[in-house]
C-alpha cells in the first residue's frame, strides 16, 4: 500500500502509452501496466487460490464421508448454498459487516460457495454412478468405496466435469470480485483491483479515452479464460479416456 501511495504523481496523470509506460498512466499518474499487474496479484490470484482450496476441501470431505454415507443435512446444505448466487451472498456479507469492506469477507464467501458446489457435484456423481456394472464388480472383488470413487470417478469418469466446474467457478468468482470492486466494495484504493480500476476510468472512457478501462477489462477476460483453457482444453481436442471404444469390424 505504501508503494502505491508513493507512486502517485498528479503531474503524470493520463499519459498516453509509451515505452516508459506501456499502457499509459491512470488518474493519479501511476503506471497502468504495473497497476493491472498488482491487481492480478493482490485480487485475482487470491480468488483463484481460494477456489482451488475449496475444491480440495470438498474432495477431502467427500472421501471422508463416503464409506458411511452422506448425512441429509450435509447434502441439503451443499445443495442450498450451490443454488444461491455467490455474488449476492458476498454483497450481503459485506453489507452485514457494517461498512467494513474487507477483501477477506469476499474470499470467505467465494471459498464456501466453491466448496459447497464441488461437494454437491461429487455427491451427485457418486449417487449417479455407484451402481454401474464395473463399479459393482470392483466392490465384489473387495474394493473399497474410496478406491472406486478415486479410480473410476475422479481419475476417469468425473474428471472432465470436475475440471469444467472448476474453471467455471474461477470465472464466476473473478467476476464477483471485479463487480464488488467496481461498486467500491472489497478491495479499496490504493490497493489495486481490476474492478476499481475499471470504475475509476469509466467516465474517462465515455469521454474518449478508453485505454485504462479496456486494458483492465482485457486483463480480466484473459485471466478468466486461462483456467478453463488449461483444465478443459480446446473443444474437440480429444475424447475422455473413460468413454467406451466402438467395436472393430473384425469384432463384429
Amino acid at each position: 500500500m505504501d508503494s502505491a501511495i508513493s507512486q502517485i504523481d498528479l503531474g503524470q496523470a493520463y499519459l498516453a502509452p509509451s515505452w516508459v509506460h506501456w499502457l499509459g498512466t491512470d488518474y493519479l499518474g501511476r503506471d497502468l501496466f504495473a497497476r493491472i499487474g498488482a491487481a492480478i496479484i493482490q485480487a485475482s490470484l487470491p480468488v483463484m487460490a481460494t477456489v482451488t482450496v475449496g475444491f480440495l476441501i470438498a474432495g477431502i470431505v467427500f472421501l471422508s464421508w463416503l464409506p458411511r454415507g452422506f448425512p441429509f443435512p450435509l447434502m441439503t446444505g451443499t445443495a442450498v448454498i450451490r443454488s444461491l448466487p455467490a455474488g449476492l451472498l458476498a454483497f450481503g456479507v459485506l453489507v452485514l459487516a457494517g461498512g467494513q469492506q474487507r477483501f477477506e469477507f469476499v474470499l470467505l464467501v467465494i471459498g464456501i460457495a466453491a466448496t459447497a458446489g464441488a461437494l454437491d457435484h461429487l455427491i451427485h456423481c457418486w449417487e449417479r454412478d455407484r451402481h454401474l456394472g464395473y463399479w459393482d464388480a470392483h466392490h465384489a472383488m473387495g474394493g473399497s468405496a474410496r478406491r472406486r470413487a478415486i479410480q473410476f470417478g475422479m481419475q476417469q469418469g468425473w474428471r472432465q466435469s470436475i475440471l469444467q466446474l472448476f474453471g467455471l467457478t474461477i470465472q464466476t468468482s473473478l467476476a464477483i470480485e471485479a463487480t464488488l470492486g467496481y461498486l467500491g466494495m472489497g478491495i479499496q484504493e490504493p490497493r489495486a483491483s481490476l474492478g476499481n480500476i475499471i470504475a475509476a476510468h469509466y467516465d474517462r472512457a465515455l469521454k474518449g479515452y478508453p485505454i485504462p478501462a479496456l486494458s483492465a477489462v482485457a486483463a480480466l477476460l484473459a485471466i478468466s479464460m486461462l483456467p478453463r483453457f488449461l483444465t478443459v482444453g480446446p473443444i474437440g481436442r480429444r475424447k475422455p479416456a473413460w468413454l467406451p471404444r466402438p467395436a472393430s469390424t473384425s469384432q463384429k
